[in-house]
């Protein structure tokens, strides 16, 4: 028969420090996989995109989508104003948006 010398205290101590390391490394091999992705993704898109994507990853970029409705601070967007700013974080073409103004002259944006 094996005796054990360790007691449980000391077993259960060694199980959640075994248990630890191995999430650390699977955490680490994800976070290693998803870099690579990215690399692989980033090298495929063309200046522009590059550069929204890298803008729309930074930190606090999307808070401006949980921030709460404050009129007073003009918060508050409605319907259309939220589609339109959409479509322009995400460089798409705006909705019902005018290809000229009443001057003549082509709207860009």
């Amino acid at each position: 028969a094996v005796v054990s010398t360790q007691s449980t205290g000391e077993r259960t101590v060694s199980v959640a420090k075994s248990l630890k390391v191995a999430k650390e490394e699977v955490a680490y091999a994800k976070s290693m996989f998803n870099k690579k992705h990215l690399a692989s993704v980033s090298e495929k898109l063309c200046p522009d995109q590059l550069r929204l994507h890298e803008e729309l990853c930074k930190r606090g970029s999307s808070t401006w989508l949980t921030s709460l409705p404050l009129a007073e601070h003009g918060f508050n967007l409605n319907k259309s104003e939220f589609w339109d700013a959409l479509a322009l974080r995400y460089d798409l073409a705006l909705r019902d948006f005018p290809t000229h103004c009443a001057c003549g002259k082509s709207n860009s944006i």
